[in-house]
């Protein structure tokens, strides 16, 4: 459902087995650079709601800061 709410949809991956493969890669160079990272799932429909929310596109930069406040949150606690 992704890349039907995204406006740049063009730069996600068409199914979610592509995005795993894209970010168990991502992770793993990560690690091999010495940073650790986290896959982080994503709700659509939370997703979309927080962007309305923040008055924000629903686009790879809404994406990365979304993924942030989770993240921050899981953080905090």
């Amino acid at each position: 459902m992704m890349k039907q709410i995204s406006i740049d949809s063009e730069r996600l991956e068409n199914s979610f087995q592509e995005w795993e493969e894209m970010a168990l890669k991502t992770l793993a160079d990560m690690k091999a650079t010495g940073l650790i990272g986290t896959k982080v799932f994503i709700k659509a429909e939370e997703f979309l709601l927080w962007c309305n929310i923040h008055s924000l596109p629903v686009d790879a930069s809404s994406r990365s800061k979304y993924v942030s406040e989770i993240m921050s949150r899981r953080n905090s606690n």
